[in-house]
């Protein structure tokens, strides 16, 4: 099943190809002691701290490039401090996380902690996680099952994607309490200027967005690369275009991407291209300029993870400063569907090197995380700094430019590794929006999303021939380019695509799929 991964896994250790990181040490330093156990408050008799190295991400935040010592920051050091450790942090660029984390692992220093995204098949590890190279929890976790309080909570199928042949590698470190976390964001103040109503249908959204067009909105609507983050009109007519599963009308399990729903969704897409609707690079666009286009406030409509809209409300004030966002029900398809992608349980999954000799204290250090303490020092950083306590009630500010965005996600998202990452409730009262967020999460995205399904391992037909991949898939990305700039009849064009997947293999993926399905071997995300 893994054997094509732990080939390249091998390949690339063997190239021992350098890395560039702003920090790291190797696993060299390693402690032992057993003396009283420490706590995320810090009691006054603790062990010697925990020293590891940890793989991380954010080497293209501003906060980082601008630091001139990101190894004696602040967040860095008061997060030590109070978890009684000494992390250093081994950070790969956000924007070649995947190649980078690859030669990383080639580079053979291989820090003590690896993150790694999604399930044990995430590309950048490499086969790694198959090639035996991290601990093996099971004992662990069931000799120590009453003491990690909070660690006993993160959901049990986000511990599933974690594992190999019963193993369990993966401690899912940044797990989701929800699954619904991106919505449909609106121009609040550009709805108010067209004097419509929140649209709910497709048509209704059709109507605003050319509405935004006679406004002199340089793209009502707009998405990125690979259709990436243009989900919420795909979901309207029951597919998605990521690396989604359905069953068809014959309960066969089928990519999305072939299902004559996908026809009819990537059609209306055309329609918006025809009529001047959606930013026409929105196929090519990387998410920098992506964002950058939103923060200009060049775009009325897009789809965002809701916890992003804080930030995006700073940054588009910057250059409109009487700009306002709005979170809306996604629209309404033909058949009743509408709602975002939803997320798998888990987005980033931590294995611990087994050369490191103190497993059990990185749970430790998790385990106080996910803490009540841990969550307040991680929400709002160093008291008596960045936030204050007057009679046991926080006192904090939210930041009102970019760089003061930039600094609290370093200290929430990178120097922190392990939380709930559906939405910070602790955040929640203090951030602009911070009502209507929680509104949204509690009566809009738990009644919308799109359900599909995803399988546990790898399929041997795609592992054998990755280019039957949903993911990304370029067969499909080619067609579907051309329907969306209306380069042929879209019929036609989507009829040859899928005739030409099956043709590949693409028969033997869907019974492999099938059969896999009826023995269990599909998450159902729903």
């Amino acid at each position: 099943m893994y054997r094509k991964s732990a080939r390249l896994f091998s390949l690339i250790m063997a190239a021992a190809i350098g890395v560039s990181l702003f920090s790291g040490c190797g696993n060299d330093k390693k402690t032992t002691q057993k003396e009283t156990t420490s706590s995320a408050t810090g009691d006054t008799k603790q062990e010697k701290p925990l020293k590891f190295s940890i793989l991380s991400w954010a080497g293209t935040s501003d906060y980082v490039t601008q630091s001139p010592d990101i190894t004696k920051d602040k967040y860095l050091q008061n997060f030590n401090k109070k978890f009684n450790v000494e992390m250093t942090m081994k950070m790969v660029d956000d924007k070649n996380r995947d190649q980078q984390t690859q030669m990383l692992m080639a580079s053979g220093d291989i820090p003590d902690v690896v993150l790694g995204l999604g399930d044990v098949n995430y590309v950048g590890l490499a086969g790694s996680v198959q090639a035996g190279m991290y601990w093996d929890l099971n004992d662990i976790l069931k000799k120590n099952a009453d003491k990690w309080k909070y660690v006993n909570e993160i959901p049990k199928i986000a511990w599933e994607y974690g594992q190999v042949n019963g193993k369990q590698y993966g401690i899912p470190v940044q797990y989701l309490g929800t699954s619904a976390r991106r919505g449909t964001v609106i121009r609040k103040d550009l709805l108010d200027k067209t004097g419509l109503k929140v649209p709910t249908t497709l048509d209704e959204y059709l109507e605003v967005l050319r509405a935004f067009k006679k406004l002199g909105v340089k793209y009502p609507y707009a998405g990125r690369t690979r259709w990436e983050y243009t989900d919420l009109f795909f979901s309207a007519f029951g597919v998605q275009q990521y690396d989604q599963w359905n069953l068809d009308k014959d309960g066969r399990m089928v990519p999305d991407m072939i299902r004559p729903e996908m026809k009819e969704a990537l059609k209306f897409h055309a329609q918006l291209y025809k009529e001047g609707l959606i930013d026409p690079e929105s196929l090519t666009t990387n998410s920098t300029d992506w964002g950058n286009k939103i923060n200009a406030g060049k775009v009325g409509l897009f789809t965002s993870n809701v916890g992003d809209l804080p930030g995006r409300i700073t940054n588009l004030k910057q250059n409109v400063p009487d700009g306002d966002y709005m979170l809306i029900p996604s629209p309404q398809g033909p058949r009743g569907n509408k709602g975002m992608y939803k997320y798998p349980p888990v987005n980033v999954m931590a294995y611990i090197n087994k050369n490191f000799k103190e497993p059990e204290r990185i749970l430790k250090l998790i385990d106080d995380q996910l803490s009540p303490e841990g969550r307040e020092l991680i929400a709002f950083g160093i008291e008596g700094d960045t936030y204050t306590k007057k009679d046991g009630k926080i006192q904090y500010t939210y930041p009102t430019t970019k760089s003061g965005v930039d600094e609290q996600a370093w200290r929430m998202n990178s120097v922190c590794f392990a939380r709930d990452d559906s939405y910070n409730k602790l955040m929640l009262p203090f951030q602009p929006k911070g009502t209507e967020l929680l509104s949204w999460f509690e009566n809009i995205g738990t009644k919308e999303g799109y359900t599909y399904f995803q399988p546990k391992e790898k399929l041997k037909t795609i592992d054998a021939r990755p280019e039957l991949a949903p993911k990304n898939n370029n067969l499909f990305l080619d067609y579907s380019a051309k329907i969306f700039l209306g380069q042929g009849d879209a019929d036609k064009l989507f009829d040859e695509f899928v005739k030409e997947y099956l043709k590949r293999g693409g028969e033997e993926v869907i019974k492999e799929a099938t059969e896999m399905h009826k023995a269990g071997k599909f998450y159902n995300i729903k």
